[in-house]
């Protein structure tokens, strides 16, 4: 990490070195994200949002797995390195998708 900070250019601290070396278990950080999100106007948008995203998934209840392209972008090794996930429709037009929100965590599953 400490590398990374410096080839970054950016100023790091030494109580932020130290806790580059801390693991947090996933149980704990579904906790606090749980915590952080729930309540107010903010976690009311966030919810707002999830729905939405997770209404436009049921809409996709016929996802094709083999429809994905995935294209490479940038040269490897960079910083400029990216793939790009493409979906070809029923209809023949390809839509760029995100893999976090647009396709189903399982094959088969639609939420």
């Amino acid at each position: 990490m400490k590398e990374l900070i410096t080839e970054l250019g950016e100023k790091q601290e030494t109580s932020d070195e130290k806790g580059s070396q801390v693991r947090i278990p996933f149980n704990s950080f579904l906790l606090w994200w749980s915590n952080v999100h729930k309540g107010g106007k903010r976690g009311e948008r966030y919810r707002k949002m999830f729905k939405f995203k997770q209404a436009k998934l049921n809409l996709m209840s016929d996802f094709d797995v083999d429809n994905i392209i995935a294209t490479p972008v940038g040269a490897k090794g960079t910083p400029e390195f990216r793939v790009v996930f493409k979906y070809q429709q029923k209809n023949g037009k390809i839509k760029q998708i995100s893999p976090w929100h647009d396709i189903p965590l399982r094959h088969g599953q639609t939420h």
